[in-house]
């Protein structure tokens, strides 16, 4: 196997933020009007009231950060890298795939591993991550935890 150079990883990791940027960007434009409607035909506020700003800012927020952001990373990531495409878009693009330690397809559940593991390699620093640099298969602990590597 010949594994994933650090800085394609990286590249992947752009072309994933930028994808996900405007997966996000849509579901606020298509998503926040439908929501701010239904809400406001339920309730005695009209459009132009101080609170829909409000309400605007507190949703594109919640969507950003919160559980369906969390939701939507998880299922591109892990849906993705356990198809058999074997990684997400900026992946493919860059024609890496990510697979277990034996060669083999990842299943669902070592992918989702895998995705929340990726908590642990941000947690301090971003140490998770360096640690790459410094195995034989350039694994990161998220990879290292999950027994997967990233191959070109």
């Amino acid at each position: 196997m010949r594994y994933a150079p650090i800085g394609r990883r990286f590249g992947a990791w752009l072309i994933d933020l930028v994808v996900l940027w405007v997966v996000f960007k849509l579901l606020t434009i298509v998503g926040l009007p439908l929501l701010e409607q239904a809400l406001t035909d339920n309730s005695a506020t009209t459009a132009g009231d101080d609170g829909s700003m409000a309400f605007k800012l507190s949703y594109e927020f919640d969507l950003v950060a919160g559980a369906p952001a969390i939701a939507l990373i998880w299922l591109y990531s892990a849906l993705l890298e356990s198809s058999r495409f074997q990684g997400t878009v900026g992946k493919i693009v860059l024609s890496l795939r990510v697979t277990h330690v034996d060669g083999s397809r990842l299943t669902f559940l070592r992918a989702t591993g895998r995705i929340f593991a990726k908590l642990l390699s941000g947690f301090i620093f971003m140490l998770g991550y360096i640690v790459a640099l410094f195995t034989e298969r350039k694994q990161a602990l998220h990879d290292l935890m999950a027994r997967t590597v990233v191959v070109a």
